[in-house]
Parts: structure tokens; C-alpha cells; sequence
């Protein structure tokens, strides 16, 4: 449902743009900003908890002596952190 959303909303844009080719950087500009409120507040705020409940499971059996994927935790963080900071702009 949101790929249609979203594909419908960007073939408008398109459309529109071809029609008035003028206000095309601008209404691409406001495609782009929409598509990134939608991010920041539904998808973020929808997998925040399960995120951070993953990422403390994973300590959690670190800490009782499991072997578990480091890098892979690392790099979970990492790209959390860095989606956060996004999320904030």
C-alpha cells in the first residue's frame, strides 16, 4: 500500500513536471521532503522499540556468555545512530 502511495505520488510529481517544466527542482524538492516526513514519523517512531529491543536482547545473551555478531551489532548501532541524527535534522 505505501509503494503504491508513494509510486502514485512520484508519477503526479512527474506528470506535473512535464506539464510545467519550470517548477520541476521545486516540486521535487517537495516530493523529497514528503517522502521524508513520512519516514521520520511513521517508520522511525514504528521501529524504534523493536530496534532497541533487538540490540539489548543481543547484549543481554552477550553478557551471559553467548557468542554472538559483533560487527553485525556494531554496525546495527552505528546505522541507528546515524538514522536517528537524520531523524532530529
Amino acid at each position: 500500500m505505501l509503494v503504491l502511495m508513494f509510486g502514485f505520488l512520484l508519477l503526479t510529481v512527474y506528470d506535473l513536471c512535464n506539464e510545467e517544466p519550470y517548477y520541476t527542482v521545486e516540486m521535487y524538492e517537495k516530493y523529497k521532503e514528503t517522502c521524508e516526513e513520512y519516514i521520520r514519523s511513521k517508520v522511525y517512531e514504528g521501529m524504534n522499540k523493536e530496534i532497541m529491543d533487538a540490540i539489548f536482547a543481543m547484549m543481554g545473551r552477550k553478557l551471559a556468555g553467548e557468542m554472538i555478531d559483533q560487527t553485525f551489532v556494531n554496525t546495527i548501532l552505528v546505522f541507528y545512530l546515524r538514522f536517528y541524527k537524520w531523524t532530529k535534522e
